[in-house]
């Protein structure tokens, strides 16, 4: 399913004209499989296909975190890896999450493995600061693929 509405977001993009810039990796394997053996958490396809796709990208002033390069602790945004372990470090945040957006307004969406439907883990929000027994984990969306295709829907509607 995730898969699906990221191939629909894709299409939105080509077809309506969406201010959307993207920064691939040269390896982008070598960088995708270097990130998951870090983070310890295999990549659901939809997310796979955006980082082999883009790395990172951003939807007019929407920026989603991808990969960069293998350098996960000299980096910074929109490294999800190198946010990820921040805010692990920083913010006790659970192991079963990675970062793949800020909010802008000190918040994060996270991709959360503990939470799954059909091996896809749903996006959820991640408030740092917070301790576990405060965090709500609001569902933001099914799978990355129906987040990424929600942001770029409401990129033509602005």
């Amino acid at each position: 399913m995730g898969t699906e509405k990221y191939r629909e977001a894709q299409k939105l993009i080509r077809e309506e004209g969406i201010v959307f810039e993207y920064f691939p990796v040269s390896d982008a394997k070598t960088v995708i499989d270097a990130a998951e053996n870090v983070l310890k958490q295999k990549f659901p396809e939809d997310y796979h296909l955006f980082l082999y796709d883009y790395g990172t990208a951003e939807i007019g002033a929407e920026e989603i975190y991808g990969i960069i390069d293998t350098d996960f602790l000299n980096s910074g945004v929109p490294d999800a890896v190198w946010i990820t372990l921040k805010e692990r470090s920083d913010s006790s945040m659970r192991k079963d999450l990675v970062i793949i957006y800020a909010n802008g307004m000190g918040d994060y969406y996270a991709l959360d493995f503990g939470n799954q439907l059909n091996g896809e883990p749903k996006v959820v929000l991640y408030s740092p600061g917070y301790s576990e027994e405060e965090q709500q984990y609001t569902i933001i969306a099914d799978s990355f693929g129906d987040f990424f295709y929600n942001l770029v829907v409401a990129e033509t509607e602005e």
